[in-house]
């Protein structure tokens, strides 16, 4: 007999906190599927508990620390139409921007940022089912917490009173 098991992937959910606003880390993948597409970071398991894999994953992509015991599942989905892969999402205590190091692009990662709402960026993210967990956290109460778009890590923030929101822009120095 032989059996056809599906591969673990971790995946995070780590909220950014910057200037009272609350998004999501993403990382712009240099690798298929989905190059220059954005992604939560993760990755696949090795023999090694999922906390742990998942904290490793996401040091290597982003250069952020979460310590194993910090990780709360938040979901679980198979790929789809071929379920091959089993996705473990989880979250984590928020991080600050400003505590970010400066990241080195890799051949897995061309750049890192946030995301405070989906507002035109469905079309951007790789995996329809990172995108499912993202709409999911950002309903739990996070939703229009910021402005809109993608924002790459670090950044400088200057902050402009605009509408409902005070949006980030980058200083020019």
């Amino acid at each position: 007999m032989t059996y056809q098991n599906p591969t673990p992937v971790v995946v995070g959910l780590i909220p950014v906190r910057i200037d009272g606003y609350q998004g999501v880390l993403v990382v712009r993948r240099g690798i298929e599927p989905g190059i220059a597409k954005l992604a939560l970071p993760g990755g696949y398991l090795e023999l090694e508990p999922w906390q742990d894999g998942l904290t490793r994953e996401v040091f290597e992509e982003t250069g952020v620390f979460v310590v194993p015991s910090g990780w709360v599942p938040f979901g679980f989905a198979s790929s789809e139409p071929n379920p091959n892969r089993l996705l473990v999402f989880a979250t984590a205590p928020a991080v600050y921007a400003r505590e970010i190091a400066v990241f080195e692009p890799n051949p897995e990662v061309q750049e890192i940022g946030v995301i405070f709402s989906l507002d035109g960026l469905e079309e951007q993210i790789a995996f329809p089912l990172h995108l499912i967990q993202i709409r999911r956290w950002l309903a739990l109460g996070w939703k229009d917490n910021g402005p809109p778009g993608y924002h790459s890590l670090p950044i400088t923030y200057e902050v402009h009173k605009v509408g409902d929101y005070l949006p980030l822009r980058k200083h020019d120095a």
